[in-house]
């Protein structure tokens, strides 16, 4: 099964991720702390990590570097989901020295809808080559 971890501190949101992703047969692991996720990904198989960008501890860009600077770590797609636009974070991902082309996997802006991060979710784990749910598995009601 594929496991997602999803990093926010808005706990609506981590109960909303965690209640679409998981429906669909992805299986969820959720934290508002930048420190477990760093724990969690180090110690866990993780095929997929979304996160937000403004978060107390490390940002979300703090975050990223911290990732991609990690030979255990930077293979990991990485989903950003935020309120701040697509490009306002490609901008600031480019100004830390990163390729947000190659660093980051998709964006997806709050509110986002289930079929809008669904689609974001499939089309990082596609990417890297990762297993996504059978299109019956996505049907259910």
């Amino acid at each position: 099964m594929t496991r997602i971890l999803c990093l926010d501190d808005d706990l609506e949101v981590l109960n909303l991720l965690s209640r679409i992703l998981t429906r669909i047969g992805y299986e969820i692991l959720t934290t508002a702390s930048s420190y477990e996720a760093l724990d969690i990904l180090r110690h866990q198989p993780i095929d997929l990590l979304t996160q937000d960008y403004m978060r107390p501890e490390l940002d979300g860009l703090q975050f990223l570097k911290i990732m991609k600077a990690d030979a255990a770590l930077c293979r990991i797609p990485v989903l950003i989901v935020a309120s701040r636009a697509r490009d306002g974070w490609a901008e600031a991902v480019k100004r830390a020295g990163l390729d947000p082309d190659r660093d980051v996997d998709g964006y997806v802006t709050k509110p986002f809808s289930p079929s809008g991060i669904l689609n974001a979710v499939e089309a990082a784990l596609t990417r890297h080559g990762k297993t996504v749910p059978p299109p019956a598995v996505q049907l259910r009601s």
